[in-house]
């Protein structure tokens, strides 16, 4: 099997790779049935296709957002004639790319072998943290793809012909145009690298003509992040963690966020970490990325009033760097050299991977094909960290065995909404809305603040009376229960629909 896998040419193990990946994101798409995976996917992909598709497409709004993925997501629903579809279908195809885009950085940016690439590549499309990116965050997943690959021509890039530096300056545009921090940690890599290179070699002309092909993605990222700035008067990203709310995630205090913090990064990384640690290697390239998504990861913990795109997202790039640790540290360790011979260490080496490998990618089959628990956690640091990382892929902004009485809730209100009722609506509820709501419905997003804003601001436009949709009990986003002023109507199981009558 060895033999085999040494002898597989660098084009075909790609598509190995690709294909496997794509087969394996694909299972929780068939599990989930006709509805959709993720939080963003619903809540923010679905409201910008249905916008396009009615022709508000204007390119001012690619100053709020990277628009290379939501290209992408509108050109398979052009095609399919459906969100629902187009969503199903670009979630396995980015993994797959994902995937095997780190396994070529992985043989031409890292210089590995097979075995240790196809290794490094298990590992990484089965580790939970990769499935949960691939859960809703598609501009991610795209950004990290071709970042990988951008990585991977960077290596020799002074070595490189004219071509292969077009090549180099074509993916440092398309990541720019994918997603703000993959950018982000790409320009730290390059200029870092830019700037050591003076410092150490002197040679500024000729470094300076070499880094230029980067340019033109700098400008694009600059458009992309203070656009935002210029249209709406804020810096974009620039949150202070005591005065808002990220999915309804407050932070009432420093010691909760320094929790939040440290929890989520001991909660994904705490098993691998003796192996990160012995893995270490110093690599420019890698080192400058560590340091960037370390900085934005723990920058709350010094500076907890301002910061330029969460923590959380930080850290989620961290995933494919301490992966690669973990699969050099296995070799350190020469758990990677196992031979075939009648003795201790090939039993002791077996045993030790057999057992690793075991729990690493069953762990990941779990996340991905378990069906969600519907009971909020009891313990109020899990049910924190679960915003984080859901609890399992099979949910979107609800478990998929609540979706049919969504569904069913959003039918109901649509057909009694009236000129002088109103849909008050969760932040979750945003993308569901846009999709069985016919267009003039009357609807107040009162996003994660409480039920009782939400019908505060009802009143005071002037409604007569107010539907609300939520859990019957054990509501997520930290609203276990509905005001009493609403009366429940029998719609569904879970999920019902509540009716306030102010007249």
């Amino acid at each position: 099997m060895l033999r085999l896998i040494k002898e597989v040419k660098l084009r075909q193990a790609i598509i190995i790779v690709f294909l496997g990946s794509f087969a394996f994101r694909l299972v929780p798409e068939i599990l989930a049935g006709p509805w959709p995976l993720g939080f963003d996917t619903i809540t923010y992909y679905v409201p910008t296709i249905l916008n396009w598709a009615d022709g508000d497409f204007s390119p001012i709004h690619f100053s709020s957002y990277t628009p290379l993925c939501p290209l992408l997501l509108f050109s398979v629903y052009a095609l399919s004639g459906s969100v629902f579809l187009a969503l199903k279908i670009i979630g396995p195809l980015l993994y797959g790319f994902l995937c095997s885009s780190f396994f070529f950085f992985a043989a031409k940016g890292l210089g590995w072998n097979n075995k240790k690439g196809f290794l490094a590549t298990l590992l990484f499309a089965s580790y939970i943290l990769t499935l949960r990116i691939s859960w809703d965050l598609y501009r991610n997943t795209l950004g990290l793809a071709l970042f990988f690959l951008f990585l991977s021509y960077l290596s020799k890039f002074d070595e490189h012909k004219r071509s292969g530096k077009i090549v180099v300056s074509t993916l440092a545009i398309l990541i720019a145009l994918s997603h703000e921090i993959v950018s982000a940690i790409m320009f730290f890599v390059v200029f870092s690298n830019f700037g050591l290179d003076i410092f150490k070699r002197k040679e500024s002309s000729k470094f300076l003509k070499s880094y230029l092909w980067v340019m033109p993605s700098l400008l694009i990222f600059l458009f992309v992040i203070f656009g935002n700035a210029i249209t709406f008067h804020s810096v974009p990203g620039g949150i202070n963690y005591f005065t808002s709310k990220d999915r309804g995630i407050p932070y009432d205090s420093y010691f909760v966020l320094f929790g939040d913090v440290f929890g989520l990064f001991f909660m994904i990384f705490g098993l691998i970490l003796p192996l990160i640690v012995v893995g270490f290697w110093r690599d420019r390239k890698l080192d400058s990325w560590l340091l960037i998504c370390l900085l934005g990861s723990f920058w709350p913990i010094f500076f907890p009033w301002f910061q330029i795109a969460p923590w959380n997202r930080w850290m989620y790039m961290l995933a494919p760097l301490f992966l690669v640790y973990v699969v050099n540290g296995l070799d350190k360790l020469q758990l990677l050299k196992i031979k075939r011979a009648n003795n201790v260490h090939f039993h002791r080496n077996a045993l030790a991977m057999s057992l690793f490998l075991t729990v690493f990618v069953g762990l990941g089959i779990g996340y991905m094909i378990l069906p969600m628990s519907t009971i909020p956690p009891q313990s109020t640091s899990i049910e924190r960290l679960s915003f984080y990382i859901p609890g399992g892929m099979l949910s979107n902004t609800f478990p998929i065995t609540y979706c049919e009485d969504l569904e069913k809730s959003l039918q109901y209100v649509n057909d009694h909404l009236n000129n002088d009722s109103v849909l008050i609506i969760h932040k979750s509820l945003t993308g569901w809305a846009d999709l069985y709501l016919d267009e003039g419905k009357n609807i107040i997003n009162y996003h994660f603040q409480s039920h009782t804003d939400g019908l505060q601001e009802a009143m005071s436009s002037g409604y007569k009376s107010v539907y609300l949709i939520w859990w019957i009990s054990n509501g997520w986003y930290g609203q276990k229960n509905v005001p009493q002023e609403f009366e429940r109507l029998s719609v569904g199981l879970y999920i019902t629909v509540y009716f306030y009558d102010g007249a």
